[in-house]
């Protein structure tokens, strides 16, 4: 006998929503992702607000700590909100950007009074070349002060100062001291071969370039340093500056 299983009724399938669309079906999943975004909004807008409100209180106990201290730190550390930190970290990164910002901008600026103090003192002396010419080969000089600071930042981290006057120190100071050497006349090597390549100059009148440029680089160098731009004051055309 042939049995067959009874046949089903035709009953029309339920009309999904758009949020049981979404999810695949299940109406619980698509109610989760339709009110996601709903709780990120409110911390990002929680978050604003607290913003706004310790800028407020930062910039009211910036004034306090001036005419009243006293009441101003109670408060501060009774009821202040941690978020005004934030102030305080972007305001001490605004003064080292700001610091490093000037000292790249005297190095700049020193560059460029070396390069064109050789090229005006290199013409009038019967030097011959292109401006481009000083100024990439001047460029090149500064490799040598590079690798000094990289060096000595290197050696500041692996033997930091005070070293002792035992053997060993006084071997490492020594050898520190050649290597400053080294690179110290590696410094003046590339300045020669700039004026002799850059101004086609001979020893003589490269001499010369020197004698009058030196005591210009000297003047500024001193100036800067005096300043505290500088850390290191320059020696001629050994341009370095503070790391």
């Amino acid at each position: 006998m042939d049995f067959k299983s009874p046949a089903r009724p035709l009953t029309p399938e339920p009309v999904r929503d758009a949020s049981q669309r979404v999810a695949g079906g299940r109406s619980d999943g698509g109610q989760a992702r339709v009110l996601d975004p709903f709780p990120r909004l409110i911390s990002c807008v929680n978050m604003i607000d607290q913003l706004i409100i310790s800028g407020i209180a930062f910039g009211r106990n910036t004034i306090g700590l001036v005419v009243r201290p006293y009441e101003t730190y109670r408060r501060i550390v009774d009821r202040g909100s941690v978020w005004e930190l934030v102030y305080i970290a972007i305001l001490a990164m605004a003064y080292f950007s700001l610091a490093s910002l000037v000292k790249v901008a005297a190095a700049m600026a020193t560059y460029a009074l070396v390069v064109a103090a050789v090229w005006v003192v290199g013409q009038r002396i019967g030097g011959r070349g292109r401006l481009g010419g000083i100024a990439l080969g001047w460029g090149y000089t500064i490799l040598p002060t590079i690798l000094w600071f990289l060096t000595s930042s290197l050696f500041y981290v692996v033997l930091p100062p005070p070293r002792t006057t035992s053997v060993a120190g006084i071997a490492f100071s020594a050898l520190f001291l050649i290597f400053s050497a080294t690179l110290f006349f590696w410094k003046l090597t590339l300045g020669y071969l700039t004026l002799r390549f850059g101004l086609k100059l001979d020893l003589a009148r490269i001499v010369v370039v020197v004698a009058i440029v030196g005591p210009i680089v000297t003047v500024w160098s001193y100036g800067m340093y005096r300043l505290g731009i500088f850390r290191v004051p320059f020696l001629l055309i050994f341009v370095i500056t503070k790391p």
